[in-house]
């Protein structure tokens, strides 16, 4: 089940170039300086989530990601 576990991704360096796809459900706690791609959109983490959000990326601008 999704609430008890959280997606680890190692097949990427979360850089910009080989930034990490960050899943449709979210489920995915972000780390600050990390690069993530969502929905075709790059994004830099400017704060550790914590905790695995659930939801898009794009709706935590300015909070946890910004634009790359």
């Amino acid at each position: 089940t999704a609430s008890l576990f959280t997606e680890i991704v190692e097949d990427h360096a979360g850089t910009l170039e080989d930034p990490i796809p960050y899943p449709a459900d979210g489920n995915m706690v972000i780390y600050n300086g990390k690069y993530y791609i969502d929905n075709g959109v790059i994004y830099k983490c400017v704060r550790d989530s914590g905790i695995p959000l659930y939801t898009s990326l794009a709706n935590v601008v300015g909070n946890y990601v910004q634009l790359a």
